[in-house]
């Protein structure tokens, strides 16, 4: 289970305390029928069905020591099944290195029409309908 290496890692790390993950019961493949059937065509991939069939969503937080403190600095979190929402998205774009901006498909201008907030300069990894 792949949660136990990064717990495990976080650990090993010096200035890492209080690695915490949240207990989480298991989804029922009734419950994954019902989110297909509810986000019909969408599917569910294989590896996450089984991530949710093990843990339904997962939690890791973990705080690091500063001057005799601990204060929370990480959090790694997937949400539970039922909070796993579709979202309609026109474009995932990189605007510079280190950031991303997702363009939402129902943002209109003042008159009413859809806005291109396309950034020229940007390149395009994914489209969604």
């Amino acid at each position: 289970f792949v949660t136990l290496n990064v717990e495990e890692f976080l650990k090993t790390r010096p200035a890492v305390k209080n690695v915490q993950r949240s207990k989480r019961i298991p989804a029922t493949l009734a419950d994954l029928d019902e989110w297909e059937t509810d986000n019909s065509p969408y599917k569910l991939p294989s590896d996450l069905k089984n991530f949710f069939l093990l843990s339904d969503g997962l939690c890791i937080q973990w705080t690091a020591a500063h001057k005799q403190d601990n204060h929370p600095v990480g959090c790694i979190q997937v949400n539970p099944l039922h909070k796993l929402k579709q979202i309609s998205l026109t474009k995932f774009t990189i605007a510079a290195q280190d950031s991303v901006e997702i363009e939402s498909s129902d943002e209109e201008d003042d008159e009413g029409s859809s806005k291109d907030r396309t950034d020229q300069d940007s390149k395009a990894l994914a489209a969604f309908d």
